[in-house]
């Protein structure tokens, strides 16, 4: 079964006079039946301020067993100062987050009994405004979604 994917980076926007910070944040869609998303859509920080971002998951057609993410932001913009699972879908993690050489955030986990609904909370990230100017906040293309089908079937 073939679905389409969408994909919509998150855009930090920077600039707005005495510092004030405009973070914008949109969805990456990995696929028509579940979709991974950036809480909040938008909002405002100010030089320094450390801020959460929720990454969620939206599985309204299909159970998802589980979660393969990769997040990333604009190097020079933010910086990633914490992540908490508190709150989260995954009973199992398969690889806790940690940040790879190259400073994207990664972590796999399993959501025992599956997860069908909205709003269903992986992580919080805590990034720090570090300068003015635009930045970005993204899902890589190589975050995978699995089906809870007992075969591994990706849901994008």
């Amino acid at each position: 079964m073939t679905k389409k994917s969408k994909i919509n980076k998150t855009i930090l926007r920077f600039g707005l006079p005495f510092s004030i910070l405009l973070f914008t944040f949109f969805t990456f869609q990995t696929a028509e039946a579940a979709s991974l998303y950036f809480n909040p859509i938008e909002k405002q920080v100010k030089l320094g301020e450390v801020f959460p971002i929720e990454v969620l998951l939206d599985a309204q057609e299909e159970n998802i067993n589980a979660v393969e993410v990769k997040v990333s932001a604009s190097d020079g913009f933010l910086k990633l100062k914490d992540w908490s699972d508190g709150g989260s879908i995954i009973n199992y993690w398969a690889e806790k987050a940690s940040v790879d050489e190259s400073g994207i955030l990664k972590f796999q986990g399993v959501v025992l009994d599956g997860f069908k609904g909205k709003g269903g909370k992986l992580l919080t990230l805590h990034y720090e405004s570090l300068k003015p100017g635009q930045a970005t906040v993204s899902i890589e293309t190589s975050t995978a979604v699995y089906l809870i089908d007992g075969k591994g079937t990706k849901a994008n």
